[in-house]
C-alpha cells in the first residue's frame, strides 16, 4: 500500500505535476498572446472606424449637400446608425458599438448596435462606462471594464477626430475569456493524452482567430460598403489595396480592377500631372488630403469630378502603411454649378455674356490698362432696322436675327476679346488692350469696326426671307475716356447715339468736345 501511494505520489510530484505545470505554462501563454493579438486588432480596427467617420464629417462640412445646407453631422450620424443596426443582425460575437458624447455632466449615446438606447450616465463621481469615458478624454486603448450596464466588458475605444464623439467597439468579458476556460477545462479533463489534446487545441484555437479576423473584417467591410461614397485605401508605394463596391457605381470599374493601380492612373495626362504635383507633396509630407478635386476617366470614357479626402495611417510600430480615405463623386453639383453660372453671367438667348458679365470684365480691364498703361476699348452697338423687323415679323424671328448678330460677332473680333449683350438689340464689343500708341490703336479699332459693319449688313436668311440691317457703334477708349465702367459705358453709348444722328450704319469715337 505504501508503494502503491509512494509510486502515487512519485508520479504525481515527478510526471503529472509536471505535466500539469508545463501545460498551465502553455495556456496563460496562448491566453496572453492572443489576446495581446486581439487587443492589436480591435484597437486598429476601431482607429480606422473612427478615421472614416471623421473624414466623412470633415466632408460634409465643408460640402453640405444640395438640398440642404444646413450641417449638423445627421446624414453621418444616420449612416453610422443604420452600419450599426446591420452589425447587429448577424452579430455572432456579441460585439456592441456605440457612439457617445457629452452632455452637461452626463454621457449620452447617441449612436449604438444594441436594440434598446443605452442609458445616459454621469461623467463623474460613477465608475460606469468607463471607455466611452476615457474616448471622451482623447485617449485611445483596449481595456477590461465596467460599461454603461455595470458589466465587465473587453473593449476598445477612441475619440473620433474634429468632433466632441468618442466610439467604443466592445465585447462582454465572460465571452472574451471563454475560450480560453476550455483551455483549462480541456487539459484537465484530457491529462494522460495532453500531446494530442495540446495538439487539438492550438489547431482549434489558430482557426477561432482566423475565424475572429474574418468575422470582424467582414463586419467593418459591411460598414464602409453602406456608404455611397469610394471608400479606398492605397498603400505606402501609393497603390490601391482596398477599395469598395461603389467605385463600379462611380467609375464603373469593379474593386479587383483598381487594385494594384495608383489613383493618378484613371486620370488624363493633363489632369495627372495637375493632380500629381498636389498629391504627391501632401503624400510625401504625410499631410492630409482635404477636398482634392479632381477628374477621372470612367470606364465608358466620361469624365467624372471626384472629390478626395483622405489621411496617413501607420503601424502600431509607427511605420507608415499608407494612406485611407474617401471620394464623393460631385460630377452632378459641377454641372449644376456651371448651369447657376451660365444664367448669372451669360445671356441666355444668344450665349454671349450679358451685362453683369461685362461690367466685371470691364472693371478688370480698365485696371490693367491703368496699371500697364496701355489702350482698350468698348464698342457699344445698336441694330439699325431691328424693331421693324421684331414688329412685322414677330418675336421667334426677331430672336433669331439677335442670335445670328451675337454669332457674327464673335467670329469677327479677336480671341480674347469679349461680346456682351446689354439690352434688347443693343451689343457691346470689349476690346481688350495691348497697344501703347492711342494713334495706331485707333487705326485698328477703324478697321475692326468696318469689319464689324460690314459683317451686320450680310443678309439674314430666317424661314426663307431675306432681312437687312445695320449697326451704329459708338467706340470709347480706355482709360482716356473714363477710368470707370458707368464712364465708358455712357460714353460709348453717347458715342452710338451720335452715329445714329450722323445717318446710321457708321462708328464714331467718344469727343468730350460733342
Amino acid at each position: 500500500m505504501k508503494n502503491s501511494e509512494h509510486n502515487l505520489i512519485f508520479l504525481f510530484f515527478k510526471i503529472i505535476i509536471p505535466i500539469v505545470v508545463v501545460l498551465s505554462i502553455g495556456a496563460i501563454y496562448l491566453f496572453e498572446e492572443t489576446s495581446s493579438e486581439k487587443k492589436d486588432f480591435m484597437l486598429e480596427k476601431v482607429i480606422t472606424l473612427s478615421t472614416i467617420i471623421s473624414t466623412m464629417i470633415e466632408y460634409e462640412k465643408e460640402h453640405p449637400t444640395i438640398d440642404s445646407l444646413e450641417f449638423s453631422s445627421k446624414a453621418t450620424l444616420n449612416q453610422i446608425k443604420r452600419a450599426f443596426e446591420n452589425f447587429s443582425e448577424s452579430n455572432t460575437l456579441a460585439f456592441e458599438y456605440l457612439v457617445g458624447e457629452r452632455n452637461g455632466s452626463k454621457v449620452d449615446f447617441i449612436a449604438f448596435s444594441s436594440t434598446t438606447k443605452p442609458k445616459s450616465v454621469e461623467y463623474i463621481h460613477n465608475e460606469l462606462a468607463i471607455p466611452m469615458k476615457r474616448a471622451l478624454e482623447g485617449l485611445s486603448g483596449v481595456d477590461v471594464e465596467y460599461d454603461y450596464s455595470h458589466k465587465k466588458v473587453f473593449s476598445a475605444y477612441t475619440p473620433i477626430k474634429n468632433t466632441q464623439w468618442g466610439l467604443v467597439v466592445k465585447q462582454p468579458y465572460t465571452l472574451h475569456i471563454t475560450p480560453f476556460k476550455k483551455v483549462i477545462n480541456r487539459t484537465l479533463l484530457f491529462l494522460f493524452i495532453v500531446v494530442i489534446i495540446l495538439y487539438y487545441i492550438l489547431k482549434f484555437y489558430e482557426y477561432k482567430k482566423s475565424e475572429l479576423l474574418k468575422i470582424s473584417n467582414e463586419r467593418f467591410k459591411d460598414l464602409v460598403e453602406s456608404t455611397k461614397d469610394w471608400v479606398w485605401e492605397i498603400n505606402k508605394d501609393g497603390v490601391y489595396t482596398y477599395s469598395n463596391a461603389q467605385i463600379e457605381n462611380i467609375l464603373g470599374y469593379t474593386p479587383a480592377q483598381v487594385l494594384g493601380k495608383t489613383p493618378l492612373s484613371l486620370m488624363e495626362e493633363s489632369e495627372r500631372l495637375r493632380v500629381g504635383d498636389i498629391f504627391f507633396t501632401l503624400f510625401n509630407n504625410r499631410q492630409p488630403l482635404v477636398n482634392l478635386e479632381n477628374t477621372n476617366i470612367h470606364k465608358n470614357g466620361q469624365r467624372v469630378v471626384l472629390l478626395t479626402s483622405g489621411t496617413a495611417f501607420f503601424s502600431l510600430s509607427g511605420d507608415f502603411m499608407g494612406y485611407r480615405g474617401i471620394d464623393k463623386d460631385i460630377t452632378e453639383r459641377k454641372l449644376r454649378e456651371e448651369q447657376i453660372a451660365q444664367l448669372a453671367y451669360f445671356d441666355t438667348l444668344t450665349g454671349v455674356a450679358n451685362r453683369r458679365s461685362i461690367s466685371l470684365k470691364l472693371e478688370e480691364e480698365i485696371s490693367k490698362a491703368i496699371k500697364n498703361q496701355t489702350n482698350a476699348s468698348l464698342i457699344f452697338l445698336d441694330l439699325d432696322g431691328f424693331k421693324k423687323i421684331n414688329d412685322s415679323l414677330g418675336h421667334e424671328h426677331g430672336d433669331r436675327v439677335l442670335q445670328i448678330v451675337a454669332k457674327r460677332l464673335q467670329e469677327t473680333i479677336r480671341e480674347g476679346d469679349e461680346v456682351g449683350r446689354v439690352g434688347g438689340d443693343e451689343f457691346v464689343l470689349l476690346i481688350r488692350g495691348g497697344h501703347r500708341e492711342k494713334d495706331m490703336y485707333k487705326k485698328y479699332l477703324v478697321t475692326l469696326a468696318e469689319r464689324v459693319i460690314e459683317s451686320i449688313n450680310e443678309p439674314l436668311k430666317i424661314h426663307g426671307k431675306i432681312n437687312y440691317i445695320g449697326a451704329s457703334l459708338g467706340i470709347a477708349i480706355i482709360p482716356e475716356d473714363g477710368e470707370s465702367v458707368l464712364e465708358i459705358m455712357k460714353r460709348a453709348d453717347s458715342a452710338m447715339y451720335s452715329a445714329k444722328s450722323l445717318g446710321k450704319n457708321r462708328a464714331i469715337f467718344y469727343d468730350s468736345r460733342s
